[in-house]
């Protein structure tokens, strides 16, 4: 079940909902960020929290590199309810090294992301949320839940929400997570499709455009072929006419 967990967690991580913005500057939250030089030792987590990790920072970085304030919201929050999730699970020995982790990871994006949050109040209090996600050791589950409001983990993607609901027992968030395999399987085959859709509506778009193009292409030739004519036929009655002194 333990694993079970993990494994759907870190599938959990991949979906993206879109969220409100606000109006705040997000400088002093990440500045703070940038404050943070822990070095943690990821071999020291379990297979499944660095996948989980490793798919979080992804898809920061994918969000940070299309500059999408909206999935940026969703991916802090979706960082900072992976943590309450690992609690959740029971396992707050990973979460705390995994705290730093993304402190750290965020850090060295700092500035990037405070291009895309400027004047973002909900992306700003997420920053803060994860800056002061606890890390040291002698940090009970409780202080750990407590870190992350209802408000962050409402932000978050649908499963995630489940798994990091306030009160959700180590059961109750894989329960809540078993349907994302399932989920995640359906978003990327609708991905997929939606893919292979684009790519033949180019296509079509292509061969459409290419063939108003011969079209323009013959019109204009037989167009020209037939002014050619006609000037030919307008010189040979000029000249017969000349010829004819008329």
């Amino acid at each position: 079940m333990k694993k079970l967990f993990f494994a759907v967690l870190a599938i959990a991580a991949l979906t993206i909902s879109s969220c409100g913005n606000k109006t705040k500057n997000a400088a002093e939250a990440t500045d703070s960020l940038v404050d943070s030089t822990a070095v943690v030792d990821t071999t020291a987590l379990a297979p499944e929290t660095q996948s989980m990790f490793k798919i979080l920072s992804y898809k920061l970085s994918d969000v940070i590199a299309k500059k999408d304030p909206k999935a940026l919201t969703t991916v802090l929050a979706d960082i900072a309810s992976s943590y309450k999730a690992l609690v959740n699970a029971g396992n707050l020995k990973d979460a705390l090294p995994f705290a730093q982790l993304v402190k750290d990871y965020v850090a060295k994006n700092a500035e990037a992301i405070k291009t895309i949050a400027s004047g973002n109040e909900t992306i700003n209090d997420l920053l803060t949320t994860i800056q002061n996600l606890p890390t040291d050791a002698a940090t009970t589950a409780e202080a750990a839940k407590a870190a992350v409001t209802n408000d962050a983990v409402n932000l978050a993607s649908t499963t995630l929400q489940k798994a990091a609901a306030a009160g959700a027992t180590a059961q109750a968030a894989a329960e809540a997570l078993k349907s994302m395999p399932t989920v995640a399987a359906e978003t990327a085959a609708t991905a997929v499709d939606q893919a292979k859709a684009a790519a033949v509506d180019q296509a079509n778009q292509t061969v459409e455009g290419a063939k108003q193009e011969a079209t323009d292409a013959a019109n204009k030739t037989v167009t020209d072929a037939k002014a050619k004519a006609n000037q030919s036929i307008d010189d040979a009655a000029a000249a017969a006419k000349k010829g004819l002194g008329l």
